[in-house]
């Protein structure tokens, strides 16, 4: 199973990205992420991406997604992360410590700015 504490990357970090599988900028941002995850990986930070779709929607997004999808895809269907950390519903980055406190936020309002992964 996993749990907060073996997400979170050697550095203590997790970025978590918000989306859902209906908004489409969020579908590409995502599969962009899927692209540079390993960077964030490598440098200690681990990925992960949250939505507000239920469990069963995400593993048939999965499934069928064009690219491999190679972090968790977490299923807030009640939005506890985003009453916890204040997200708006789709398209946000949050970098989460070890400790589970926010450390950063971005929201990407464009789609195409996203945060250094030398941040």
């Amino acid at each position: 199973m996993r749990t907060f504490q073996n997400l979170v990357g050697e550095k203590g970090l997790l970025l978590v990205f918000v989306y859902g599988t209906w908004c489409a900028p969020c579908v590409q941002t995502l599969y962009s992420l899927g692209r540079t995850s390993e960077i964030y990986q490598h440098e200690g930070v681990n990925v992960a991406v949250a939505s507000v779709d239920d469990a069963q929607i995400l593993k048939n997004f999965k499934a069928t997604a064009p690219t491999p999808i190679n972090f968790p895809l977490l299923a807030d269907h009640d939005e506890a992360l985003h009453k916890l950390y204040t997200s708006a519903v789709a398209k946000t980055y949050l970098v989460i410590d070890a400790n589970g406190i926010l450390r950063a936020k971005f929201v990407n309002a464009d789609g195409r700015s996203k945060p250094s992964h030398q941040a």
